[in-house]
């Protein structure tokens, strides 16, 4: 008979990684942004990463979790920065 050792220990990282994604579900924070104004458009990014961290903070410890959040961030910040683009 062959053990398999760490299967629990997956099911509760995907059911973890599961959760904080039904974390960012809806409306994950309401943010002040003057679109015309480069600062304030970086803030804006800041405080939506802060918003995301909160969301998640439960499964802080979750390494799926960390890399999923990481590149959910990064789609967020490209689009923040698309959307009002103050370079023109």
């Amino acid at each position: 008979m062959v053990e398999v050792k760490g299967l629990h220990e997956l099911h509760r990282n995907l059911e973890e990684l599961q959760l904080a994604l039904e974390s960012l579900h809806g409306t994950i924070a309401e943010i002040p942004i003057n679109p015309s104004d480069p600062a304030s458009v970086e803030k804006a990014v800041e405080q939506m990463e802060a918003a995301v961290d909160r969301k998640v903070a439960p499964y802080g410890n979750n390494k799926m979790v960390a890399v999923v959040i990481r590149a959910a961030k990064d789609e967020y910040r490209k689009a923040l920065l698309a959307r009002f683009d103050t370079s023109q």
